[in-house]
């Protein structure tokens, strides 16, 4: 047995070993190079974390956040891009999120547990990426119809037909009518009546070309090669004139391109130019749009009971999905974030993207993390979300008698997701759930702890404890919400618990 690595990057005796590691390394067989790239430790852990969770290949990060934002970067959305997301997420990945509008990028609201509002978002936006909980962790406790979201973004993917700026720019030339004019003139005063529209859009691309060179490029671009770069500069340019124009300021290098273009008989003046403004960044965003990927937060329910590890291979869209391992996986030993997919390519480029935002799980985390079968796993998981709801329901049938007022937990009749969880998880489906109470829940609390329930439960925050945890977090001490975390009690110790909670 070989000893056990010390040192986070690896010594070697000779330089013909270290040559065979490196060369392994590069070769994408993960020897233990440099912890930060990859080790044996975390790829083990990973593997008997992808059988725990029924998928192919896990990633491991240093904590849920990091998984989450690596992600969402991992997606390299620019501005423009539309990014659909449910605000009824953990505060901080919402706070990541809505971060990303300072980068131009549109996140749009949506409601997980309205399908045909998702739907109609979809259709309109057809956006980039959708961010959502399957299970919200919120105190709307929102259920996240996954299977009809899988199939609307499969459907929508396979009427996607990429286009390049040079074809998306051409396409909005010509349904313009004032330049489909200009198109039709040229066409009618050439020579021959049947010319082709490669001459046509051959004047087109020179026009593109003389503003470049208006731009101050020294030499013609070669616009098919290269697209990006020159787009950019126009795109540059265009966002000016168009800022200048509606404060209708005269701005003499903007008479000067529009003399420019009409010495090529193209019909532009001041008040096309923010037109065409809108015809290349429109161009522009259609020339980046990928099909949509799907990214869904399953820390709340786990693969034990939404199973996303299958899901996800039924599917043909492109889904990502993340996971708080601190909680049920860890059991809160060591923060962990996981992370897998049904696609091979986003799969790598997270993995290169670890590499690169350092979020990897780090050997001492990995050492933490409790090493139980998949049937252990699933067996306390379910139990925890049995406990779960024999409180909310213990809770549910306390409330209008002066200190509980309401109780959201997706199984209780009258919640909106109670039919969808009721198919598809009956026997619990959270680990969390919230309370409103009739009056401070400092003060439920403490009459509860009279009652008996001292010693039998835990205050604090997190979730997947052995012992059932209440959530109180308000120093003030008048907030009147309850955050509920169950805990993996035997059948006896819930009930002497719940029957503590129906004496309010």
């Amino acid at each position: 047995m070989s000893p056990k690595q010390e040192t986070v990057s690896k010594a070697f005796q000779t330089v013909d070993e270290s040559m065979e590691a490196l060369g392994a390394f590069f070769a994408g067989k993960s020897p233990n190079f440099y912890d930060r790239y990859d080790n044996a430790e975390l790829a083990q852990a990973e593997r008997e974390m992808a059988k725990r969770l029924g998928t192919d290949k896990v990633l491991l990060y240093n904590s849920g956040m990091s998984a989450i934002s690596s992600v969402l970067e991992n997606l390299n959305l620019a501005s423009g891009d539309v990014l659909l997301y449910s605000p009824y997420v953990y505060d901080e990945s919402r706070m990541y999120i809505e971060n990303l509008r300072n980068l131009g990028i549109r996140c749009i609201e949506m409601d997980p547990g309205d399908t045909q509002g998702l739907q109609k978002l979809i259709e309109q936006h057809h956006p980039r990426a959708i961010y959502a909980e399957t299970m919200a962790n919120n105190p709307k406790m929102q259920a996240l119809d996954t299977q009809t979201l899988f199939k609307t973004a499969e459907e929508m993917n396979a009427k996607f037909k990429p286009k390049t700026f040079d074809e998306a720019i051409k396409e909005r030339l010509v349904k313009t009518p004032w330049i489909n004019d200009w198109v039709g003139k040229l066409a009618a005063s050439a020579e021959d009546d049947k010319i082709d529209r490669k001459t046509i859009w051959g004047k087109i691309d020179a026009v593109l070309t003389a503003i470049a060179h208006w731009q101050g490029m020294t030499t013609a671009p070669n616009f098919h090669m290269d697209q990006k770069a020159l787009l950019n500069k126009l795109t540059q340019f265009f966002g000016e004139a168009r800022e200048r124009i509606t404060e209708d300021k005269a701005v003499m290098g903007i008479k000067g391109l529009v003399d420019d273009l009409k010495g090529m008989d193209f019909p532009v003046g001041r008040n096309k130019l923010s037109e065409l403004v809108l015809i290349i960044e429109r161009a522009w965003d259609v020339s980046r749009q990928k099909p949509m990927t799907i990214i869904l937060d399953n820390t709340i329910p786990t693969e034990t009971i939404k199973d996303m590890g299958a899901d996800i291979k039924k599917t043909k869209a492109p889904v990502i999905i993340v996971d708080s391992g601190t909680k049920f996986m860890a059991k809160d030993k060591a923060t962990m974030g996981i992370v897998y997919t049904n696609d091979k390519k986003i799969m790598e480029g997270l993995y290169n993207w670890r590499a690169v935002d350092g979020g990897y799980l780090p050997r001492p985390s990995v050492e933490r993390i409790p090493n139980v079968s998949k049937e252990e796993f699933d067996a306390r998981n379910k139990n925890i979300m049995a406990n779960g709801k024999k409180l909310a329901e213990a809770f549910a049938s306390v409330v209008g008698r002066g200190d509980i007022a309401s109780v959201s937990h997706p199984n209780l009749p009258g919640h909106p997701s109670y039919e969808y969880v009721s198919q598809h998880m009956p026997n619990g489906s959270v680990a969390v759930f919230y309370v409103e109470c009739a009056k401070p829940a400092a003060e439920v609390c403490r009459k509860l702890e009279k009652l008996g329930l001292a010693g039998k439960i835990e205050y604090g925050g997190s979730f997947a404890f052995e012992k059932t945890r209440f959530g109180v977090f308000d120093p003030s001490g008048k907030s009147t919400s309850l955050r509920i975390a169950a805990g993996n009690e035997s059948p006896a110790d819930i009930e002497a618990i719940c029957k503590i909670i129906e004496s309010l």
